[in-house]
């Protein structure tokens, strides 16, 4: 539900993008993700997640691996 505009107010919103550090409306950094993404590289789900744990992540093994979609395909040769 949207709130009612007062013309009146002189308060204005301003959110620099940047998106070297995180995507539009994204939840994580871009570091995050590239961590994320080679955790799951090397050990995928469950023991990538317990790897991140003791990392200091708070991840979940349906989360490397979502992040593993998010990869481009390697060209294949």
């Amino acid at each position: 539900m949207a709130l009612p505009s007062n013309s009146e107010c002189r308060r204005r919103i301003f959110t620099e993008r940047l998106p070297e550090v995180a995507a539009p409306w994204g939840r994580k950094t871009v570091r995050l993700i590239q961590r994320l993404q080679s955790i799951g590289l090397a050990l995928a789900g469950a023991a990538g997640a317990r790897l991140g744990h003791c990392l200091g992540y708070a991840v979940c093994g349906s989360t490397l691996l979502n992040q593993l979609e998010r990869l481009p395909l390697p060209w294949l040769i």
